[in-house]
């Protein structure tokens, strides 16, 4: 989009909140606060026209909503180089237009061929989520057993995208990073993480390899019925925290979470396939404060499953 309005600026902090109606022709059209945009989706891609104080400008961009640096790219278009924080609010519009799936399934938009899409970060066959620059990526083994990088696969019939950068909870490799520690020997790698460990915390003596062994595990625990927890006892300040911050690191998808909650677990562990490390400072009594007893005492057993109670901790004084 070679124009722009740079002079428009928009209520602070109104980005991603626009108000969404049926438009002519199986178009959606999206207002905001000073601007409107009309989105017709076609295939993969959707046509996209901006109006800013009722002026429409002069080109309609096709893009991949999906794509969060098409909707970069999009953003600076229209807001020009002399506007970043109108920027920054049309990338938020865009990542709402984005995420409304009444857009992606409208089965009145003519030519409409998008199939019901969800974002996953497990299946089956996933070697591990990826980045290739800003963009998540699934990374799965060809036929050949090379490891590659997929923007989308697709399961039971159903096309599925990894999550949005911004919504993932844990560190994301570098598919380059991925691909050159596959070729390492498992020696070297062991080698690495044992280096990494003793340098980033001081491990209880006679324990560096039972630690490395664990966040070994942590990468195929798929493989087996049953998992170790790791408990790290002690009186303050004698670097638990920074041991398991450099467990963490090197482990799968590794969170560390001060606040445990029933519906936060649960989701790392369902949808997330996490590796949790619960800094604590008395982790049994926060345990059952939290009512997460079940969750902790099935958390060693894989293929358990425990039930979210709502009714668990009623709320006190509404």
């Amino acid at each position: 989009m070679s124009s722009s309005n740079t002079s428009f600026t928009p209520a602070p902090g109104d980005g991603g909140q626009l108000k969404r109606k049926d438009g002519p022709d199986g178009s959606v059209v999206y207002d905001g606060c000073g601007r409107q945009y009309v989105v017709t989706p076609k295939g993969k891609q959707s046509t996209v026209a901006v109006r800013l104080d009722g002026i429409s400008l002069p080109e309609r961009d096709k893009i991949d909503l999906d794509s969060s640096t098409a909707r970069k790219k999009l953003a600076d278009k229209v807001a020009g180089p002399e506007n970043p924080p109108f920027a920054r609010t049309v990338e938020k519009d865009l990542r709402q237009i984005a995420a409304d799936q009444p857009l992606r399934r409208s089965p009145t938009v003519p030519g409409n061929l998008v199939s019901e899409q969800r974002r996953i970060a497990r299946f089956d066959d996933l070697v591990d989520l990826v980045r290739v620059g800003n963009e998540v990526r699934f990374c799965e083994r060809s036929t050949i057993g090379k490891l590659i990088a997929k923007a989308s696969t697709k399961i039971d019939g159903v096309d599925c995208l990894p999550p949005d950068l911004a919504a993932v909870p844990f560190a994301i490799p570098e598919f380059a990073s991925v691909r050159n520690a596959a070729d390492k020997s498992p020696r070297d790698l062991w080698a690495e993480i044992t280096e990494w460990i003793s340098r980033s915390a001081v491990p209880p003596a006679g324990c560096l390899d039972v630690l490395v062994a664990w966040v070994f595990h942590t990468h195929c625990c798929h493989k087996s019925l049953h998992s170790p927890i790791i408990s790290l006892v002690g009186v303050q300040e004698h670097g638990k925290t920074r041991l398991g911050k450099a467990l963490l690191y090197p482990s799968r998808r590794g969170i560390l979470t001060e606040t445990p909650r029933q519906a936060h677990l649960l989701r790392y562990a369902s949808d997330l396939d996490a590796t949790l490390f619960l800094d604590l400072y008395d982790a049994w009594g926060s345990i059952r404060r939290t009512g997460i007893e079940d969750i902790i005492l099935h958390r060693f057993s894989r293929g358990t499953t425990v039930s979210p109670n709502p009714l668990m901790r009623p709320l006190r004084n509404p």
